[in-house]
């Protein structure tokens, strides 16, 4: 369990730094 939940743990920070830039994208979109 802690294994993969360090392993999603670095999943989650590069999923969260395209997240980022989708929303990014998404505000532009909106504005």
């Amino acid at each position: 369990m802690f294994l993969s939940c360090s392993m999603l743990n670095q999943q989650g920070a590069e999923l969260e730094e395209t997240k980022e830039v989708h929303d990014e994208k998404r505000h532009r979109r909106t504005v």
